[in-house]
């Protein structure tokens, strides 16, 4: 910078000394025979004369002026001025320069000033120049800088760009010095040209050293400690760069090789910023989905976070044509007020929703949701999984890389080990939407069903009925419609009508499970468990799942076949879903019937392994206190051998 101010200095010190030297020049205007002759002074003026002038008037007038002057104590005459004025020529590169005008100042009834116009077009006044006639010709002049148009048009630039360079704010200084890179000679003509050009090369120069030190203080940080701040302005640095690359683009094309070396190092660092970034990203990625690849189910955070992962990919309220899985829906949280509100206070809301970030960039990127190492881990852990978790992950992972049919093998895979009714209509939900899909159901039967559903949960039931038998009446062979109807009419209370919609649903598809669900859940709550025994052994004929399984123990409970329950909790239920607080609860209460009370117990007891705080466990234990149960007989005494009498 030093060098530039030196520069600078150098150039102005130039331009004044010319501007004092030959802005003005001497011509002989008349020769006498007798006595002296007459000369006059020439100099660069305004249309009245004035020497002394403003740039600003200048910049705004279309011409240039110069004033003849007398030099000694005479005046111009109008005969003199005809004879000996007017035949003097500016001369330029050896051309003539036409005046415009010549106009005597009268003043006084004497003309001491005459004073000449050019046109600014027709004189380089860049270059020098001199008056001549046939006496002589005056030494060579020149326009001052200050009265240029294209000075008064740059110098503000220069001045700008020299303030933005000298309080380093480099980028400013080159948008504002890049004006000078024009191949214009009366640019370069300028006396603060060269300075502008230097300056220019030494603000690229020092903005690229500038964030070369930001680049290594950023890494230096990372290197300590990751987080997404840091890689946030590390990207934030990497936009800025792209911009003033773009910037810069215009002096690297108007300079070429000359800086060539300044390019490359240019073009280095945002190749490095741009490493320094995807290598962050992946260390950042790898970092926060690692509770997926090495966390365990005792550790409540990976619980938590797989679990609630799991609904919200599971989450879909309507039937509807599905090609892929694009991205989970970041605002469904909300929805999951509990689990929202258990992740605002253990401070892990933030972090959760990064890792749904990071996991939609890997759905658009990788097409899977979890990485294979993931899935591993949870493979490994199938045998705490409250839910099949992992069968969940395998099959959204097939979706989201568009392969529905294994997607589908997965989902009915989970139908089996579903403990959560809710959970296992929405996998039906997505199972049936596969079916609507590759059946080529049209969008007018999805529409209408889900505007029924909306009116349905806005309490508007007829109006649902209206669009469930639209879509009824559009689509052939398609059980939902029925499925929904039967619904309704069973939330009117009007069974029989109900009945006979379930029945049309399961005679077309009898893998259907909804309705089986509502009918079995209707007789129970009738206690026609006569009935709902038949539907539940009806329904494992084609869905031989946990769900009806457990159905069937707790309707054989309430008919008083104890024994056959606890057969099928244990010879089925468990072999499915060993995880199961009620399971456990359903044995101990059949044990607590028999009068087994050490089974009992022991049963209470894994139900409090699952669940220790729930209500249910502390009253059936302080129950099982109170209960006297029988003392066991006694075993058989066996003689020891020897001890037999003949």
């Amino acid at each position: 910078m030093n060098k530039s101010k030196l520069l600078l200095g150098g150039i102005f010190f130039l331009t004044f000394a010319i501007s004092l030297f030959s802005q003005s020049g001497e011509l002989k205007y008349q020769k006498k025979m007798i006595g002296s002759d007459l000369n006059i002074r020439i100099y660069f003026s305004d249309e009245n004369g004035n020497e002394s002038i403003s740039s600003d008037l200048i910049a705004n007038s279309l011409y240039f002026y110069f004033c003849f002057s007398p030099i000694g104590n005479w005046t111009f005459t109008e005969k003199d001025i005809k004879k000996y004025a007017k035949p003097i020529q500016l001369m330029q590169e050896g051309n003539v320069i036409p005046n415009i005008s010549l106009n005597p100042i009268q003043e006084g009834g004497i003309i001491p000033l005459i004073v000449l116009s050019f046109n600014k077009n027709d004189l380089d006044y860049t270059k020098y120049f001199y008056f001549e006639s046939d006496l002589g010709q005056t030494e060579l002049m020149n326009i001052p800088e200050e009265y240029w148009p294209i000075y008064v048009e740059y110098k503000p630039f220069f001045l700008q760009g020299r303030e933005a360079f000298e309080t380093q704010e480099y980028l400013k200084a080159f948008q504002v010095l890049k004006n000078f890179l024009v191949d214009d000679p009366r640019v370069k003509a300028l006396s603060f040209y060269e300075t502008a050009d230097s300056l220019n090369r030494e603000a690229v120069n020092n903005y690229i050293t500038e964030n070369e030190n930001k680049l290594k203080e950023i890494t230096e940080e990372i290197e300590k400690s990751l987080d997404k701040g840091k890689i946030d302005r590390l990207v934030m640095l990497s936009m800025e760069l792209s911009l003033a690359r773009q910037n810069f683009s215009s002096y690297f094309n108007y300079k070429g090789e000359i800086v060539f070396e300044i390019q490359q190092k240019f073009d280095q660092l945002i190749e490095n910023l741009n490493n320094r970034i995807s290598e962050s990203n992946v260390t950042y990625r790898d970092m926060k989905l690692s509770i997926f690849e090495t966390g365990n189910y005792i550790d409540y955070k990976f619980e938590l976070f797989v679990d609630l992962l799991a609904k919200l990919i599971l989450d879909i309220e309507f039937i509807k044509k599905i090609e892929g899985y694009n991205e989970i829906d970041l605002a469904l949280i909300d929805k999951y007020t509990t689990k929202k509100q258990e992740l605002e206070e253990l401070d892990w809301l933030a972090e959760f929703t990064e890792v749904l970030k990071l996991i939609n960039e890997d759905i658009k990127n990788k097409s899977y949701i979890l990485s294979a190492s993931a899935i591993e881990n949870l493979e490994n852990q199938k045998q705490f999984e409250k839910q099949p978790y992992h069968n969940i992950f395998m099959a959204f992972n097939e979706l989201a890389s568009s392969d529905r049919e294994t997607f589908v093998k997965y989902i009915k895979e989970t139908f089996k080990t579903v403990t959560d009714e809710d959970l296992l209509y929405i996998f039906e939900l997505w199972y049936i939407s596969y079916l609507a899909t590759i059946n080529n159901i049209s969008e007018k039967v999805l529409v209408s069903l889900a505007d029924g559903i909306n009116y349905e949960n806005d309490g508007n039931f007829e109006e649902a009925i209206k669009q469930y038998k639209i879509a009824l009446r559009l689509s052939s062979g398609f059980s939902p419609p029925m499925f929904f109807l039967g619904r309704i009419y069973h939330k009117k209370g009007e069974g029989f009508t109900a009945e006979r919609y379930f029945a049309q649903a399961l005679e077309i598809f009898p893998e259907y499970m909804a309705p089986r669900i509502y009918k079995i859940r209707f007789l129970i709550e009738s206690e026609d468990y006569t009935s709902a025994l038949n539907e539940v052994n009806s329904a494992l004929t084609n869905s031989p799942h946990w769900y009806f399984y457990f159905n069937k123990a707790q309707i054989l409970v309430h008919l008083k076949r104890n024994q056959e329950a606890r057969d099928v909790l244990l010879g089925k239920c468990m072999t499915l879903n060993d995880y199961h607080f009620d399971s456990y609860i359903l044995l101990g209460d059949i044990c607590v019937s028999i009068e087994d009370g050490a089974g009992a117990k022991e049963y209470y007891l894994k139900a409090g392994n699952i669940d220790p705080e729930s209500q249910t466990f502390i009253n059936r234990m302080n129950e099982l206190k109170n209960i006297k149960f029988p003392e066991p007989p006694a075993p058989e005494e066996v003689p020891e051998p020897g001890d037999e009498k003949d």
